[in-house]
């Protein structure tokens, strides 16, 4: 009897050791899902930032080569040397500006794809159990 209860106690330890074990594994894991959704957001967010940026810049760039095309005109219909010489100042600013934009849309273009690869992969509900190629998959 001492032998069976002794078994029993022991076999009861084991289980309760077992239990608390997967208790702290299991919350490991819903705190590794937590930080993982909590990072996928901020990926998120800075994705949207960056394309935002991406956008500024890039309109940013057409209004500027609308300057420029100002900026030959008055070149090109300069009479005297002084407005020449104004024309290509004008010209040689908005070409620096230009080079500070585009600079500005490739760090942007580089953050988006930055931020986009540190949100993960997202497969859609429909591609997982569709044709693959069908509905945009």
């Amino acid at each position: 009897m001492i032998a069976v209860t002794a078994a029993a106690v022991m076999a009861t330890g084991a289980f309760a050791w077992f239990a608390i074990d997967q208790m702290k594994t299991s919350e490991a894991a819903v705190a590794q899902t937590a930080s993982a959704e909590q990072k996928t957001r901020e990926a998120k967010a800075a994705a949207a930032a960056a394309a935002k940026e991406l956008g500024d810049a890039q309109n940013e760039l057409i209004a500027l080569g609308g300057r420029m095309d100002r900026a030959i005109t008055k070149l090109e219909e300069a009479k005297t040397a002084e407005a020449k010489r104004i024309a290509e100042a004008e010209m040689k600013a908005v070409r620096e500006e230009q080079r500070a934009a585009e600079a500005r849309r490739q760090k942007a273009i580089l953050d988006k794809e930055k931020a986009d690869r540190a949100g993960g992969l997202h497969i859609k509900n429909e591609c997982l159990s569709g044709v693959i190629g069908k509905n945009g998959c």
